[in-house]
């Protein structure tokens, strides 16, 4: 698993990437959108505070050269929908998206801006990228779980227990 840092690594990439091109670093406001899916409470701005943190780091100020828009509770895809169709209107030049359900409400109403996603179970079988190592298109991010590792880790325990019939159940 790739920790704040990475993320914010990502969006910042997206970010500079124009500036990069043309060999000169505008001062502009980069805005960002952020489609959280999870209501907004205290652990959960504790962890949009990580990033923002993060994001400070590098240079990048809320008001001078950044900013930074949440919308909160993309809890269901059902949920996620109105709320991507207000953030895709307001024009971003990335999208962070946490959640599956949040980055399929983007992509149904064509969003057109870079999507950076978290929290993404198997971006690959949902259809958010055609590989990890080469995901394609305008959509990156980050998966807390790679379903091709497991059978390293079977062949693992295999290996270290070689007599080991079952590892799971009775």
């Amino acid at each position: 698993m790739i920790g704040r840092r990475g993320v914010t690594s990502v969006v910042v990439g997206f970010l500079l990437a124009p500036s990069r091109l043309l060999a000169q670093r505008s001062e502009r406001i980069r805005r960002i959108g952020v489609l959280m899916d999870q209501p907004e409470s205290a652990t959960s701005r504790e962890r949009l505070g990580l990033f923002r943190d993060t994001i400070k780091a590098l240079g990048w100020d809320e008001g001078r050269n950044l900013s930074l828009e949440v919308y909160w509770g993309a809890t269901s895809l059902q949920s996620a929908r109105p709320l991507a169709t207000s953030l895709i209107a307001s024009h971003y030049d990335v999208v962070l998206a946490t959640g599956s359900p949040a980055v399929s409400a983007l992509i149904e109403n064509g969003a057109s801006v870079p999507i950076v996603f978290t929290n993404v179970i198997d971006p690959i079988a949902q259809g958010f990228a055609s590989s990890l190592a080469r995901p394609g298109g305008r959509i990156s991010g980050f998966t807390t779980f790679e379903f091709g590792v497991n059978a390293k880790h079977v062949e693992g325990m295999t290996e270290i227990f070689p007599g080991l019939g079952r590892l799971w159940g009775r």
